[in-house]
């Protein structure tokens, strides 16, 4: 609060009376200028805490968003093609990193486990049934059709 020169109280005689009366008023202000200080830092922890809280949600809701998202990102970017060894039936991924994705399953292929037929890349399973189903390069039997006319003409 401001003082302005009208608004300042005549001045009483100093007194032992006055003095007790002033310290008292003083002490006063004091401790609960004391109180609200300590309510004031009270409240800026329990503000500050409610903020950490706030970002520790916040951190959370991430971190599990990445846990869906970081197996998808791993997957998509590795050879999905498994490998069986002759002497086990554990199979064990390639792993290698997929430069395609099967026309056909969707499988993540690396240049060694993937191949092209019609432009397209398949895995061994599906280029196999492509082939054999849907190629429009099927030279052999193209051949074997266009030797044995060529014979019976």
């Amino acid at each position: 609060m401001l003082w302005k020169k009208g608004d300042v109280p005549e001045a009483r005689p100093l007194t032992v009376e006055a003095y007790t009366d002033a310290a008292n008023k003083c002490i006063r202000l004091a401790t609960a200028l004391i109180e609200y200080s300590h309510w004031l830092a009270n409240a800026r922890r329990n503000y500050e805490l409610q903020q950490k809280q706030n970002d520790l949600a916040r951190v959370r809701q991430e971190v599990d968003a990445l846990r869906l998202v970081v197996p998808l990102l791993l997957e998509s970017t590795s050879c999905q093609i498994e490998h069986i060894s002759r002497h086990s039936d554990i199979g064990s991924t390639c792993g290698k990193r997929a430069v395609a994705e099967c026309v056909d399953c969707g499988t993540a292929l690396c240049s060694d486990c993937g191949s092209w037929c019609c432009g397209q890349p398949f895995c061994e399973v599906c280029r196999e049934y492509h082939v054999t189903r849907f190629c429009l390069k099927k030279p052999v039997h193209n051949e074997r059709h266009f030797v044995a006319s060529y014979r019976a003409g």
